[in-house]
């Protein structure tokens, strides 16, 4: 047989051949060979997984940029903390330039997750995908961007539900659901926030914020539970432009809480 259906173990088991499916070889993105042999596949173990092609210069994926969390070792396991694989499909999508990363039925319990640019991080609906944060410490953001000194690019989470369970004390805006800063072009669409506030006073649990940000949509979510500050879009020093749009998002509290709680706040301009 020829080096090439060798080489792709095309119904070949080295002494004749049959007619059964061909076998890909699995290899890691580091171990995959020199690019040479036009045609040749290989199925990917990291990275975007599967299907990878050899175009006789470079390795390109067939996957059309979507990476599934599970396929990095997501359980979604009650006590099984799935931040390292989520976040490894993560940072799949931003090393071959942006893409989805895909979180399918499930509770997946995480710390903090980083989007690069040009990444959508997209459940299978609100109330199928949920995303739990367990901490006790205060942190910017369940969801956040990388760069928060010169900001990504084209961010969008839809699809999800972002449920904080425990009521940290912290002073400042911390513990948000969603927190992007100095980035531009964002979309959180038709998503459910669940904050850990109750009945006392309390003012540590925040929704969706973007600070220093430009180019916003925020539409559709949901937001239940939220101790202070649901949605805001707010610019640290300088007042400057949000070019936000902001609509269709219901926000709830549980009870007859005795804190004032600010629904939607915005400290920039042109803003809707």
């Amino acid at each position: 047989s020829s080096d090439l259906i060798t080489d792709l173990a095309i119904n070949d088991d080295g002494t004749g051949f049959h007619i059964v499916p061909a076998a890909l070889a699995q290899k890691t993105h580091a171990t995959l060979p020199a690019a040479s042999l036009a045609g040749r596949l290989r199925r990917l173990t990291d990275r975007t997984r599967g299907a990878w092609l050899d175009t006789g210069t470079q390795w390109v994926s067939l996957s059309s940029a979507v990476a599934d969390i599970k396929e990095f070792g997501a359980v979604g396991v009650t006590g099984v903390d799935d931040t390292a694989a989520i976040q490894a499909a993560l940072d799949a999508i931003d090393n071959q330039g942006g893409g989805i990363v895909q979180v399918p039925p499930g509770t997946y319990e995480i710390t903090r997750l980083t989007l690069g640019d040009h990444t959508w991080l997209r459940g299978a609906g609100a109330h199928a995908s949920i995303l739990k944060n367990t901490q006790t410490s205060a942190n910017h953001g369940m969801v956040t961007n990388k760069n928060q000194t010169d900001g990504n690019t084209n961010l969008k989470v839809t699809d999800l539900t972002l449920h904080r369970t425990v009521n940290v004390s912290a002073t400042g805006n911390f513990n948000e659901a969603i927190y992007f800063k100095s980035s531009k072009y964002i979309w959180i669409d038709r998503n459910r926030v669940i904050g850990a506030a109750t009945g006392t006073n309390n003012t540590n649990t925040k929704g969706i914020s973007c600070e220093g940000c430009t180019y916003i949509w925020i539409r559709g979510n949901v937001l239940y539970n939220i101790g202070d500050n649901s949605i805001a879009i707010n610019w640290s020093g300088v007042r400057s432009d949000g070019f936000a749009h902001v609509t269709d998002n219901v926000m709830e509290l549980n009870g007859s809480p005795s804190w004032v709680h600010s629904g939607v706040v915005v400290t920039a301009d042109h803003c809707v």
